[in-house]
């Protein structure tokens, strides 16, 4: 606003200082004779159609100049939604900052909970394998037992019934099983029953009590071989 101000003072000095110059070299005219004098009414003539015509170009100037001043206005206007656009895009700018930053922070936090569930899965890993040694070597360890008891088996089958009872009643003692029965069974009315050994009596007892051991004929026959019935029972 201040530019075109200072040109409108301009553009008005200029014109007055012309119309100065024009009135001061015709004025000399006017004291001849009437030739001058039409010379000098040509004159005056002519400065008043020069200074019409330059009012002319200060009002087309002052209409450009107005022009200008209304672009300028625009020009403001235009600058203060621009303004306003850049504000309201930083904004959004900031929003998506500030989003990426927890998307960060939730990446960084997966990430340490990817790691801790790694080493929680490798410790499960390392429990399942000592888990399957032991299994293996309980495994291997029940087969070794059930060999020996194949081999005592065999055993009781060559050595007789008494150790055949022995054995077993020993077992179902391990087991907690109930072997009560055996406190009510006579087995004297077998024809050898004191051929039984001593530390065989009770399991002689529990064994004919449970129906493994029948006898042969009235017979224990503690010291015979044992069948394969009554092994397999």
């Amino acid at each position: 606003m201040k530019k075109l101000k200072m040109i409108k003072r301009i553009l008005s000095f200029v014109t007055c200082c012309a119309l100065s110059t024009a009135i001061i070299t015709g004025v000399p005219g006017i004291s001849g004779n009437g030739r001058n004098r039409a010379s000098a009414e040509k004159t005056l003539e002519d400065i008043q159609q020069e200074r019409q015509a330059n009012n002319r170009k200060i009002a087309d100037l002052e209409v450009q100049i107005g022009s200008l001043e209304g672009d300028k206005a625009q020009e403001q206007q235009y600058q203060s939604v621009l303004n306003e656009q850049i504000g309201f895009i930083q904004s959004n700018i900031d929003l998506l900052n500030n989003e990426l930053d927890q998307i960060s922070g939730n990446i960084t936090d997966a990430e340490t909970n990817i790691g801790l569930l790694d080493e929680s899965i490798a410790d499960h890993e390392l429990k399942i394998k000592e888990q399957e040694k032991k299994i293996d070597d309980q495994q291997k360890a029940i087969e070794t037992k059930v060999e020996t008891f194949k081999e005592r088996l065999c055993a009781m089958y060559v050595s007789g019934n008494e150790q055949l009872a022995t054995i077993l009643y020993r077992y179902a003692q391990f087991k907690k099983a109930d072997v009560s029965v055996g406190e009510d069974t006579n087995i004297l009315s077998y024809d050898d029953a004191f051929s039984v050994s001593d530390w065989a009596i009770p399991a002689m007892q529990w064994a004919c009590g449970s129906g493994i051991i029948n006898g042969i004929g009235n017979n224990l026959v503690p010291a015979g071989n044992a069948t394969r019935a009554q092994v397999a029972t």
